[in-house]
């Protein structure tokens, strides 16, 4: 996230507009573990033309939302042309926090949540093993992780340790998402923890399947 060049340059509605649809991706503005790891897709996704967004430190979902509304007038995007924005979020085994996007989720199509409990880290364990079990907090599940990723740090870069076992992180992720509908737990809620949905923003990404 060092280059200080706005992607407000290109405003949709100009000449020089992408022709390829606009990702907008979200992110809790202290974290840079999301759009670290997401970077690599910039210029292998088969569709879109991924975009980030800077939230500074907002953390809320309600702030988040907002943030997201505002890049998209911002950027001029348009969800008939295929643009999407999507919000990635840590649920931090907090219930408040899910009420407050089961709130926000139907209130405009054009914006969607991505949500990990308890934190986007689960995503990383997913690459190395599967598991259902429950933790209590992000420290604990980090703690797990450096079992297979020595030392880990939230800035520290892992996609050379992750690109090769993507499939594996679906496929488990996929799995959990069974178990917890299977098990009738709401979502997003602590009731399911571990989950999380970022295998689908990666179908979205790599245009896996019809969305």
């Amino acid at each position: 996230m060092s280059n200080k060049r706005s992607f407000h340059e290109h405003n949709r509605n100009t000449k020089n507009r992408q022709e390829r649809p606009v990702l907008l991706l979200v992110a809790e503005g202290k974290n840079v573990t999301e759009k670290q790891y997401f970077s690599q897709y910039i210029s292998t996704s088969a569709f879109y033309s991924i975009k980030f967004g800077n939230a500074g430190n907002t953390t809320d979902p309600v702030g988040l939302y907002r943030f997201a509304k505002k890049e998209w007038s911002k950027l001029g995007l348009d969800h008939k042309k295929g643009d999407r924005a999507v919000i990635i979020l840590d649920l931090d085994c907090d219930d408040q926090k899910a009420e407050k996007i089961a709130a926000l989720s139907n209130e405009d199509r054009n914006i969607s949540f991505v949500v990990t409990n308890p934190c986007f880290e689960l995503w990383f364990l997913y690459h190395f093993r599967y598991t259902t079990k429950q933790y209590h907090n992000n420290e604990e599940l980090i703690l797990e992780l450096k079992n297979y990723i020595e030392g880990y740090k939230k800035t520290t870069n892992v996609n050379d340790y992750l690109s090769i076992r993507l499939n594996d992180a679906i496929k488990n992720a996929v799995r959990l998402e069974k178990y917890h509908v299977d098990a009738c737990r709401s979502w997003p809620s602590n009731e399911s923890n571990p989950r999380t949905d970022v295998h689908h923003l990666m179908d979205l990404i790599l245009m896996r399947r019809k969305q």
